[in-house]
């Protein structure tokens, strides 16, 4: 069996967003196509973030921010209220975004995606998305794999 790469499992019809949009409208585009996170791209189309549902549990709108007793200011307070107060992508999502390429192997990806908790991974040429790899992309080849080998076809 040839070694599956990004490529060979990605989707490559992402829906993106940009830094810009509103939070209400990221959740709503996740909501209509049934996905849980997107790629955030700016004018360039280059990849400089990711939201994802876990970056909208926490807001003030649903009763689900985190309130602090803390009485001193720090840093991580301000990036709490502005995450769950934020009305922009850019104000919620994450910015540390792992990504591979497309030739990278889907061993690796799966490896990437277990020791670092990711749900999906973004594909990457130059520095712009052109697919996406999720664990449900990495689940379908497991199964078209132990179905194949249940019925003897290679």
């Amino acid at each position: 069996m040839t070694q599956l790469r990004a490529r060979d499992v990605m989707s490559s019809d992402v829906t993106v967003i940009s830094p810009k949009a509103f939070v209400v409208d990221a959740a709503r585009m996740m909501l209509e196509r049934r996905i849980t996170g997107l790629p955030v791209v700016d004018d360039s189309g280059k990849l400089v973030g990711l939201i994802s549902e876990g970056d909208l549990l926490r807001r003030v709108e649903i009763g689900t921010d985190t309130q602090s007793t803390d009485a001193f200011f720090s840093f991580e307070l301000a990036r709490q209220f502005l995450k769950s107060h934020g009305r922009y992508v850019e104000d919620v999502m994450t910015t540390k975004v792992t990504s591979v390429l497309a030739n990278t192997p889907l061993a690796e990806i799966a490896q990437l995606m277990q020791l670092m908790r990711l749900k999906r991974v973004p594909v990457t040429d130059h520095g712009k998305v052109v697919g996406v790899v999720s664990r449900t992309d990495v689940l379908r080849v497991l199964v078209n794999s132990m179905h194949a080998s249940e019925t003897g076809a290679a």
